[in-house]
């Protein structure tokens, strides 16, 4: 590949962003569902929606040669897409990690502050049912969170200079299925190589 930031998935998963937003409406209004929990319901979601995630991108990155259910298997990996995956296992993306999830801890607060105006809205879509609401909003900030640092991480990889990719060593072929977290079934193709 004679340019390492036109991999069609890096692209893939940065455009993943957009869908942030929507999981974020969906978290304020499972949050405005039935009668109020107080700091019980803030704590239950932040838990639920970042910790799975933060740790997931601390010790076993998301593999970005996926999509959905399926992902690229691991013997299909060229050289370049494996010194990416290599880009993921920095330090500095944990540091991106931290500071994304201290960021959508503030977010989830200033949602979670607000749950109250989306009341009305709530009530005409969903039964007054506090387990469904947070459910809805646990599950959906899980999401939000996972579209986040997915794509914050991935923009990372991005930035960086072409002398350091041409340095990084690829990631051992037997080695990315421990140390990358894909969900679903393995192919040979997903999305078609960039001639």
């Amino acid at each position: 590949m004679a340019n390492f930031r036109l991999d069609p998935y890096i692209w893939i998963h940065i455009t993943g962003l957009v869908a942030a937003p929507v999981f974020l409406e969906l978290v304020w209004l499972g949050l405005a569902i039935g009668e109020s929990l107080s700091y019980l319901e803030f704590v239950l979601v932040a838990l639920v929606g970042l910790v799975p995630i933060a740790w997931m991108q601390w010790k076993r990155p998301f593999n970005i040669y996926s999509l959905l259910f399926w992902f690229l298997r691991y013997d299909r990996l060229t050289n370049e897409q494996r010194q990416v995956l290599s880009l993921f296992k920095r330090p500095s993306q944990r540091i991106v990690t931290s500071l994304l999830t201290a960021t959508m801890i503030l977010v989830l607060w200033l949602i979670y502050k607000e749950a109250p105006l989306a009341s009305g809205l709530a009530e005409q879509f969903f039964p007054p049912s506090k387990l469904l609401g947070l459910t809805l909003a646990a599950l959906s900030f899980l999401l939000a969170n996972l579209f986040v640092q997915v794509a914050f991480s991935t923009l990372l990889v991005m930035f960086t200079g072409k002398e350091i990719f041409s340095t990084t060593p690829p990631w051992e072929v037997e080695k990315v299925a421990q140390d990358f977290t894909a969900i679903g079934w393995a192919v040979k193709q997903i999305v078609p190589p960039l001639e």
